[in-house]
């Protein structure tokens, strides 16, 4: 009789659900931009209000305040990321590193957040495409699907709010940042 390891199944759950929101985005991202490109007949709209908005003023930065807050936000990602996991792993000891959902998933973390880093550093990218802000909801799911599958975490006071606000925080930051000027 086979044994079901319930980590790693729960782990390949996770990758796939992080797997299908990230292509979810970037479909419906490309379909309201064809939608949007399609539907422009030339013409000057008015605008709803005339007087000026919060949202005018920061359309108006440029991208590369943008890419500089991604970057930011993405290496303070990789900063918490690695801060937890070792604080998880003082606390378990060495049975943690057997245990795939925390393995893979601050694994992923992190590694997500590098390519990120990389894109955003070494990659011309423009940030119309969609693919940083897709990026950023992998990086604002996988802290919550950890945390769906009772991904094991160091019992520390900060822990929940590192996990639930801050980490997550930091890709909503990254993504707002790269909607704004997308």
């Amino acid at each position: 009789m086979s044994t079901v390891n319930v980590p790693l199944l729960q782990t390949y759950i996770g990758f796939v659900i992080v797997g299908v929101s990230r292509s979810l985005f970037l479909f419906q991202y490309r379909k309201r931009r064809e939608r949007a490109t399609s539907d422009y007949d030339g013409s000057e709209r008015q605008p709803l209000l005339n007087s000026p908005s919060l949202i005018h003023y920061v359309q108006q930065g440029s991208p590369l305040k943008a890419k500089v807050t991604c970057t930011l936000a993405a290496v303070s990602y990789i900063i918490a990321t690695i801060y937890m996991a070792w604080q998880t792993i003082r606390e378990y000891q060495g049975p943690i590193l057997n245990d795939p959902r925390f393995m893979y998933g601050r694994g992923a973390m992190a590694a997500w957040a590098l390519i990120l880093l990389f894109r955003l550093v070494f990659q011309e990218f423009s940030f119309a495409s969609g693919e940083i802000q897709a990026d950023s909801v992998v990086l604002i799911s996988i802290p919550l699907v950890m945390e769906l599958f009772h991904t094991p975490s160091a019992h520390l006071p900060e822990r929940i709010l590192l996990d639930w606000v801050i980490i997550p925080g930091l890709g909503l930051l990254c993504f707002l940042g790269s909607w704004i000027h997308g």
